[in-house]
């Protein structure tokens, strides 16, 4: 590689890499993170180390949680509302 090309390559990984060092830090792993642990059976508080339970958080909450499927009709009737009178 050409010195002037490594130079034009370097000056875009300067502009770039602080935000995607950020971007990184305080989206992708958060959400990577969540997604993991939506699928154990752990508080976010306990020491010990998390225990994988699948799918059956989300069976949980689709089958047996009242407040979620209340809060969940809520949500669509107001983004639909929303959605009309805007």
């Amino acid at each position: 590689m050409s010195r002037k090309r490594w130079n034009g390559w370097l000056h875009q990984w300067v502009f770039i890499g602080p935000a995607l060092f950020f971007f990184t830090l305080i989206i992708a792993i958060p959400f990577l993170m969540s997604f993991y642990y939506s699928f154990t059976d752990w508080d976010g508080i306990a020491s010990h180390a998390p225990k994988w339970v699948g799918v059956s958080n989300f069976k949980t909450i689709f089958t047996d949680d009242t407040d979620f499927r209340n809060s969940f009709w809520f949500t669509i009737r107001f983004s639909l509302a929303e959605i009309v009178f805007t």
